[in-house]
């Protein structure tokens, strides 16, 4: 029986500061109900993998309270089948950096210890889709791959080439995981030290000619969440049926953690026209193109247009809000305006009154 391993880890590269100062960019909650690792971690559930080890990072308390016990996922953190891994202290990537290895010093003897593992995947945890991990862990099994590579399409192409390249230019936006033969990671970490740069794609770059190396093309529907207008986008995109029919409505689900929350309240003078709209809500406003996520509140005469609500926001009356972010627990007073863009939506900080 093939013995696999995941391990999720958290992406530095981003510019999502303004939702990851209590957080880490794992737990930035998504499509009203979710969190963003939820859809790396139930990837690898669905595809038959019980053994897991998500790197927390410097802020993991929200990491902590979100996984639990790992029960919503059919894990159980009493038999490691979910670890959470350790973080280096004043640690920090470069930019552009893939899977930095030294993120997994800490945890050295962790991996070295799993000697039934034969393959680790590596997945970031800022990425939506919904992979089915089966059939590329047979093509890896078959091949006797030492590496696979799951891409998306566009500039998946450019991984194979010259390792002296410019970094910069070759961003790895489009790397939706790496499929790796344990002991190469266990030889990587034996010969580690806390100098230099130990990215995993460009430790295969530089030793391709000595390992197999497979890219794999993934066609799905993708969405990389690293800056403000692809968060907001990736949520609206929900809104779209066949993007809900992927993600949502195949044999894979996308696990979270529950909520016993009672259903949905409309008023009858609510409208809601194309809104995804989680449990626990009070609606008496008008929702046109929204995400409003578990626990809100719109209050009478309010308008919410191509905006996203997150968790316990509190709307008051007569309020107009389009192109607009608001983090968990957000209170917007009566009468007031809030109008972004498209292109540059207006973003409320967890917490604000307004």
């Amino acid at each position: 029986m093939r013995k696999v391993m995941g391990i999720i880890f958290q992406r530095w590269d981003h510019e999502l500061q303004i939702f990851t100062m209590n957080r880490g960019i794992s737990t930035i909650p998504f499509g009203g109900r979710y969190r963003l690792i939820d859809f790396a971690l139930s990837n690898l559930v669905n595809s038959n993998i019980r053994s897991i080890g998500v790197l927390g990072g410097a802020k993991y308390g929200s990491l902590i309270d979100h996984l639990g016990t790992g029960q919503e996922w059919s894990l159980h953190r009493k038999s490691q089948d979910l670890a959470i891994l350790p973080a280096l202290e004043n640690y920090s990537i470069e930019p552009g950096v893939y899977f930095d290895l030294r993120e997994l010093l800490p945890s050295k003897l962790f991996i070295e210890n799993q000697t039934t593992i034969q393959m680790i995947i590596f997945q970031p945890s800022n990425q939506i889709n919904n992979l089915d991990f089966k059939p590329m862990m047979d093509e890896h099994f078959n091949s006797m791959n030492d590496v696979t590579i799951v891409a998306g399409n566009g500039r998946s192409d450019e991984f194979i080439g010259s390792p002296n390249e410019n970094r910069r230019k070759w961003r790895n936006r489009e790397i939706l995981a790496v499929l790796v033969r344990r002991t190469l990671i266990s030889q990587a970490l034996q010969r580690m030290n806390q100098g230099g740069s130990y990215d995993l794609l460009n430790l295969i770059r530089r030793n391709q000619e000595h390992l197999r190396v497979k890219m794999l093309i993934y066609d799905g529907y993708y969405r990389e969440i690293s800056d403000v207008s692809g968060y907001y986008e990736a949520n609206l995109d929900l809104l779209e049926a066949p993007v809900r029919k992927e993600l949502f409505e195949g044999p894979r689900m996308i696990y979270t953690k529950s909520k016993d929350n009672h259903p949905t309240q409309y008023d009858n003078a609510s409208i809601v026209n194309n809104a995804w709209i989680a449990s626990g809500c009070q609606i008496s406003g008008i929702i046109q193109n929204s995400i409003i996520s578990r626990e809100s509140m719109i209050g009478s005469g309010s308008v919410i247009k191509n905006s996203i609500l997150m968790q316990r926001a509190h709307i008051g009356n007569d309020v107009y809000l389009e192109h607009v972010i608001l983090d968990k627990a957000v209170t917007i007073r009566d009468r007031t305006v809030l109008k972004g863009s498209k292109d540059k939506p207006i973003v409320i900080s967890k917490g604000s009154v307004i």
